[in-house]
């Protein structure tokens, strides 16, 4: 969080009337899409997708918290440059190519 802070300081520094555009997408469907990826990029099993995220989830808690603390991410800039100049947008896109968030998760 200290982090984020410190970017959000910067960037108010570098231009005071600076707004900023979260384009969020919902954690499941995040999860959902990344595995989908995965099972047609590299050929994996969705089983074998299922079995890693849930490693991940038992073992890896920091790293399974990115795909949802979406306020730990925001919270930050919306305190340094006020709620008013951050816009949050909802990330979904077609459904219909089996990967509807725009990017794979995010890693801190």
């Amino acid at each position: 969080m200290e982090l984020r802070l410190a970017e959000a300081k910067a960037m108010k520094a570098l231009n005071p009337k600076m707004k900023v555009i979260a384009i969020l997408c919902d954690p499941i469907k995040r999860a959902f899409s990344l595995m989908s990826m995965n099972v047609r990029n590299y050929k994996t099993s969705l089983q074998d997708e299922i079995d890693i995220l849930n490693d991940v989830v038992e073992h890896h808690q920091n790293e399974a918290r990115t795909f949802g603390e979406f306020v730990d991410i925001i919270q930050p800039f919306q305190k340094i440059l006020g709620k008013e100049n951050v816009l949050i947008l909802d990330g979904e896109i077609d459904e219909k190519k089996g990967f509807p968030c725009l990017f794979k998760p995010a890693k801190r």
